[in-house]
């Protein structure tokens, strides 16, 4: 129907487990991006969303906003901030490029620090806003090595598939690897923290750092 409603999606991925798996949202990026013309915006801190409130005023299009109690603080000024394209280069670096969105792109920046400490120097880039510009992407990323998403989202169909598929689409050969959640042939049924399910499903700060040296040293 196309109409400029705004949907908001409150503790994405393992934000609000204590409910159980009810309220785990690991695969609304999955669903919500085959529904025609709409925008899936991954808020990343305290300016995105309120620029995200005020594009829901303006809006010609539906959009749905997954909204994270941990991403608070502030990371952008206002004018940086751009959803049509969709994305921004929050760490510059050499070794590896890391795709990320929400929650985790302040916990990779703070990864980067580390590994920068082990001369590792990891680019860090955004992804906030589906669709974004892909032609900018291309441009941006042509002279990528290596490519790693990391989500806290289930891996069908979230930011690594679409990154595989945009590559695929243009006929461009670029070595992507993804971290993110893996059920298996069921959900999980356990109770427990944030943290907890982040190490269970290898996205623990540490798995990510072993993930990244592994890439770089090979």
């Amino acid at each position: 129907m196309n109409v400029p409603i705004s949907i908001l999606s409150a503790g994405v991925g393992f934000a609000i487990p204590e409910f159980g798996v009810t309220h785990y949202c690991t695969e609304d990026i999955s669903l919500i991006r085959t529904i025609p013309n709409i925008k899936i915006i991954n808020l990343t801190d305290e300016v995105m969303a309120k620029r995200a409130a005020e594009l829901s005023l303006i809006t010609e299009v539906p959009l749905y906003i997954r909204v994270d109690k941990y991403s608070d603080g502030i990371m952008y000024a206002p004018e940086t901030i751009d959803f049509e394209k969709g994305f921004s280069i929050v760490r510059e670096g050499s070794d590896i490029t890391v795709v990320t969105s929400g929650y985790y792109t302040n916990r990779l920046l703070k990864i980067s620090d580390e590994l920068k400490k082990e001369n590792i120097n990891v680019k860090v880039i955004d992804l906030y806003s589906i669709p974004f510009n892909e032609k900018a992407w291309l441009e941006e990323t042509k002279e990528e090595k290596v490519i790693l998403s990391i989500e806290e989202h289930v891996l069908s169909g979230g930011v690594g598939s679409i990154l595989l598929e945009l590559y695929n689409d243009h006929n461009i050969t670029m070595p992507i690897k993804r971290m993110g959640v893996t059920y298996g042939e069921k959900y999980t049924s356990e109770f427990g923290s944030r943290e907890y399910f982040i190490e269970k499903f290898g996205l623990d700060d540490a798995s990510i750092i072993r993930e990244i040296k592994n890439i770089v040293n090979r």
